[in-house]
């Protein structure tokens, strides 16, 4: 290869893993990807069943998130439960191991500190709304003032634990 601007070639040794879930056969019949390019990526292609296909796999991805997400949000979570784990085999998993990922992610976050268990309570397979935001202006009100040191909060605040709920939903 020769550098943007360079006036010599670089030899390297490289290896390209590339993952789509795409019929890049048909796209290429149709023309809406390279010819060239696809015959250079598919010199060794591997065909993995979606997470729907192999729920056996679901135990050992748990226990590696557990271990990835643990350190994140400071827990201890050690398991999953059984009803925990019933959840998870259920689900269909459109999105795969990333869809897995992120649930057990968001678990692991709502796990109450010093428990060890993610419990069934835990799991929840609904993205966070974002665009709902926080309409109420009493709500808006305090989360402004919350965020800013120079204000002053009312000794009482009626508003504080839905404003705080509200948060945690949004986060």
């Amino acid at each position: 290869l020769e550098r943007l601007g360079g006036t010599r070639s670089l030899n390297v040794d490289v290896r390209i893993i590339a993952a789509t879930h795409r019929r890049l056969e048909e796209m290429v019949a149709k023309r809406q990807f390279r010819e060239d390019l696809y015959y250079r990526l598919n010199v060794i292609p591997l065909t993995i069943p979606p997470l729907r296909e192999r729920k056996e796999d679901i135990p050992l991805l748990v226990n590696h998130f557990l271990a990835k997400y643990n350190p994140i949000h400071n827990k201890i979570v050690e398991k999953a439960s059984d009803d925990a784990f019933n959840l998870l085999f259920q689900h269909q998993w459109p999105g795969n191991i990333s869809e897995l990922e992120k649930v057990i992610g968001r678990a692991i976050a709502e796990v109450n500190p010093g428990e060890r268990e993610l419990s069934a309570r835990n799991i929840s397979f609904e993205e966070a709304n974002l665009n709902s935001g926080i309409t109420d202006p009493g709500m808006l009100n305090y989360l402004l003032a919350l965020m800013d040191d120079r204000r002053e909060l009312p000794a009482y605040q009626p508003l504080r634990e839905k404003v705080l709920s509200e948060i945690q939903r949004l986060y």
